[in-house]
């Protein structure tokens, strides 16, 4: 058999199924950034407040919006302290736990001081929240605690629903 003579050999299989895999990544690519464009078009794109709280404060006059806010921050700032505290306790623990020989007294120590800081932190998560209910008036607690209830689903009072 002369080269000129010789049967045509057609492109590998393995090429189409690579060509399927990058169409089929393409339609998957396609369809996340839709979603995400999506939700974000949906949901009004960022804003200043996020969470729960973010329907209440938007509900309040400007001037008191940012004194709240500023309670709000602080509060927020105490709970990042603390989660810092319990994660570094965590590991301690964590460590202490994988320590050989198995050392019962310092375990049960360790646990209890992960435990300890938790309710520890909420103790002072408690006690913003109380400071930061105790500067608002009685129509924005109202407002606020009406709000957490749609949240959830419940509606303790039947006027509740209608003061939104």
């Amino acid at each position: 058999m002369s080269p000129d003579t010789a049967p045509q050999v057609s492109a590998p299989k393995s090429r189409r199924w690579l060509f399927v895999g990058l169409g089929a990544s393409l339609v998957v690519n396609m369809l996340l950034i839709g979603l995400f464009v999506g939700a974000r078009l949906h949901h009004g794109g960022g804003h200043g407040f996020k969470g729960p709280h973010f329907e209440f404060m938007r509900s309040l006059p400007a001037e008191r919006r940012s004194e709240l806010r500023k309670d709000l921050d602080a509060l927020r700032a105490g709970m990042h302290e603390s989660r810092e505290a319990s994660r570094a306790l965590r590991a301690a623990a964590r460590e202490v736990i994988l320590k050989e020989p198995f050392d019962r007294a310092a375990v049960a120590a360790a646990v209890s001081a992960v435990g300890a800081a938790k309710i520890e932190a909420g103790r002072v998560a408690a006690d913003r929240f109380v400071d930061l209910l105790s500067r608002m008036t009685a129509e924005e607690r109202k407002t606020f605690m009406n709000l957490l209830d749609r949240r959830r689903g419940r509606f303790r009072e039947p006027g509740d629903r209608d003061d939104l």
